[in-house]
């Protein structure tokens, strides 16, 4: 296998990656009133983009292990995940309130969902995501994949390209443009600091091909 390895070494997916301000755009033109379908592909979409998380991790949130604490929900993820290993802590999200606009809020979308699910939950059904169709088993990865993934075409963003996985090098190429430091997005995203995974794999350029032009168009506005 290590031959092989060499012989074929691993490519990062995407040479470039969408703006996750498209994404966002979509989701507030949306009516408050959302169905069931729709509050779990906004909740998972959101969550996925702003914790640049695994659906995997997402998949195992537990309704036991979700804190409030003044303007933050504390989410503590206790199930064996991709990386979990002797030395390796569990991930915990953190979700801040977002009340410059509500209608991005993902402690808020979260709570709706909660509160959307009540009704319909099973008394053993601690895992926090449900399948919209009766009779609402739990819904495992790959529900939330396609979820994750109606949610980017429905944004405009080309599907036949970017899997619902993209939402993690989104994010954190997002937050790197946006003068995060390259500590807390390793740290968030579940990375060790001096990995290279992010370097490789997930800091990614927009696929906007029209930077340049625009840099040089944009000059004009600024003359004397």
């Amino acid at each position: 296998m290590k031959g092989i390895s060499r012989l074929r070494p691993a490519q990062p997916r995407y040479t470039y990656t969408w703006d996750p301000q498209r994404l966002f755009s979509y989701l507030e033109t949306l009516p408050d009133n959302l169905n069931l379908l729709q509050l779990s592909q906004k909740v998972v979409s959101l969550l996925a983009l702003i914790t640049g998380g695994r659906l995997q991790t997402i998949s195992l949130i537990r309704l036991s292990n979700i804190r409030e604490e003044m303007d933050t929900i504390q989410i503590n993820i206790t199930d064996p995940i991709k990386t979990s290993g002797v030395n390796n802590e569990q991930p915990t999200l953190h979700i801040p309130s977002f009340k410059e606009k509500p209608c991005l809020c993902v402690a808020t979308t979260l709570k709706a969902y909660i509160a959307a699910t009540k009704d319909i939950r099973k008394k053993d059904q601690d895992f926090i995501f449900l399948s919209a169709k009766k009779p609402h088993a739990t819904a495992k990865k790959q529900t939330l994949s396609r979820w994750v993934k109606q949610m980017l075409s429905s944004a405009g963003i080309d599907t036949s390209v970017f899997k619902p996985h993209s939402t993690r090098h989104s994010s954190t190429s997002a937050a790197l443009r946006r003068g995060v430091s390259l500590e807390t997005i390793c740290r968030t995203a579940g990375w060790s600091e001096h990995t290279a995974t992010f370097a490789k794999f997930y800091n990614r350029r927009l696929t906007d091909r029209t930077d340049f032009a625009k840099a040089l168009l944009t000059m004009s506005l600024n003359k004397d």
